[in-house]
C-alpha cells in the first residue's frame, strides 16, 4: 500500500500539523510582504503583464506555498478540523 492510498498514522499526523503551522505562517508573511510592495509600487490591476518582476515572483511563491497547504489538508484533513483553516488554491 503506497503512502498516499494508507490512512495517516499518529506521527504523521503531528509532522503534517508543525508543517502546516510553518505553512501558514509563511503564507502570512508572504501576504504581509506583498501587501506592503503592492502599496509601495502601486502596481495596478495584479493581472497587467507590466506588474514588475519582483512582484510576480512573490506572487508566485505565495501561489506555492497555498498549493502546498491545499495538498496537505486534503491528505491530512483532520488539519482543517485542528486548524479551522483549510487553504484553497487561488
Amino acid at each position: 500500500m503506497s503512502t498516499a492510498t494508507r490512512p495517516p498514522q499518529t506521527a504523521d499526523l503531528a509532522q503534517a500539523r508543525l508543517l502546516a503551522g510553518l505553512l501558514e505562517a509563511e503564507l502570512r508573511e508572504l501576504q504581509r510582504a506583498l501587501d506592503h510592495r503592492w502599496r509601495v509600487d502601486e502596481a495596478g490591476n495584479e493581472d497587467d503583464p507590466q506588474l514588475p518582476e519582483p512582484l510576480r515572483r512573490h506572487r508566485q511563491q505565495l501561489s506555492e506555498v497555498r498549493r502546498l497547504l491545499a495538498a496537505l489538508h486534503s491528505r491530512f484533513p483532520a488539519l482543517t478540523d485542528l486548524t479551522g483553516v483549510h487553504t484553497k488554491v487561488s
